[in-house]
């Protein structure tokens, strides 16, 4: 049975991306026929690491000569028919892909198809035959979907034979929402463990990571760090990613007198070793899906502080066990529960040990053969 991922964009960076690559390497590892679908692809490479034996295909090549990119330019000028106008990328989206989306879901005929976010789920629900097992993931936050794209999710997800969600206040809001013709199953991302680097803890370095958007908070990361840096001038605060806040940030860095304590990083293909070699890392989100970034840091055995965001973090995380846990957008909170564990390098140790325990359960291993259980169930329907 074929099993293909479609993707926005196989070859950027996100949390999403890493997320359905970590799951099309592990299916591909233990046996199946893996294809990822890009829709769009303007990067030479992928940014993550895609297994030898998966499939890549790309429906619209942005790379291309321009005779390819005049007649894209042509049917890209028309707004997307398919997608809802509230859905978050509808830009992205044109006649042009409106059509090569139904032309390639038209000419499959058996095994599964996996889309990753809702503008794609609803393309597979309208578009994909009966004979193919249709599921959409939602790697997002439903709190955050406009009007309209609800409209379209309560028309258009009917039609798909399941739904992934990350966490249980997502599986409720689903319910509540969609209603109970939507079949919702839980399955939390998973995360490749063997092989990471223990961090030792003794590096004067907090790693926080993630695109540099309002959703990251990492204006509420520099204005808590600020606190931070007074009492513990030594500690250096990283930020690592790229995003159309990167001068304003750099602005609120340079105006809290930070220079030298909050360095931006930029994006890097070395996060993993990055990781190994800080000793506390932080999550200042407003919102969350289940964020995978905080499950890499983990792999590492660091010790986590993260706002208690909706959602993810609370699912992750055991207050005090594994990781700290704070009020959501409160500052002061934040840079207090920071400096406690600067101060107390035992509790680090503690928290990151507990950590390694906690982040095994979402370990490829543990959570591949549900996600191939799933498949095989839909797929005797």
């Amino acid at each position: 049975m074929k099993i293909r991922f479609l993707m926005l964009s196989a070859y950027n960076v996100g949390g999403a991306i890493r997320s359905m690559l970590n799951q099309a390497n592990a299916l591909a590892e233990a046996g199946h026929d893996v294809e990822v679908v890009s829709l769009f692809r303007r990067n030479k490479r992928p940014a993550f690491h895609v297994d030898r034996r998966i499939t890549m295909r790309t429906l619209i090549n942005e790379r291309r000569g321009p005779r390819h990119r005049f007649i894209y330019g042509l049917l890209a000028r028309y707004g997307s028919r398919a997608i809802p106008k509230d859905e978050p990328r509808y830009t992205r989206f044109s006649l042009a892909s409106d059509l090569v989306l139904r032309r390639y879901l038209g000419s499959l005929r058996d095994g599964v198809v996996i889309a990753g976010r809702p503008a794609l789920n609803i393309v597979v629900a309208r578009y994909a035959p009966s004979g193919v097992v249709r599921i959409g993931e939602d790697h997002l936050n439903f709190r955050t979907y406009r009007p309209g794209l609800v409209a379209a999710m309560r028309k258009w997800y009917p039609k798909l034979d399941a739904v992934t969600v990350l966490t249980k206040e997502t599986a409720a809001a689903y319910e509540r929402e969609l209603g109970p013709g939507v079949r919702t199953e839980l399955l939390p991302n998973m995360v490749p463990t063997a092989g990471a680097a223990r961090a030792p803890l003794d590096n004067r370095v907090i790693v926080a990571a993630g695109r540099l958007t309002k959703q990251k908070g990492f204006d509420l990361l520099i204005d808590a760090y600020a606190r931070v840096a007074r009492r513990h001038p030594d500690w250096e605060l990283r930020i690592f990613g790229s995003g159309i806040l990167k001068d304003d940030l750099a602005k609120r860095i340079a105006d809290k007198d930070l220079t030298g304590h909050v360095r931006l990083m930029g994006q890097t293909k070395k996060l993993h070793d990055e990781l190994a070699a800080a000793s506390i890392y932080v999550l200042s989100s407003r919102f969350e899906g289940f964020p995978m970034v905080l499950l890499e840091a983990m792999t590492h055995g660091l010790p986590v502080v993260a706002y208690d965001c909706y959602t993810g973090p609370a699912d992750i995380l055991t207050d005090g066990y594994d990781g700290v846990l704070v009020k959501p957008r409160d500052r002061r909170a934040l840079a207090r529960a920071l400096s406690d564990l600067i101060a107390d390098p035992d509790r680090r140790r503690a928290l990151g040990a507990h950590a390694l325990e906690t982040v095994a359960e979402y370990d490829t291993s543990r959570i591949t053969p549900k996600l191939a259980k799933l498949f095989a169930d839909l797929g005797a329907r």
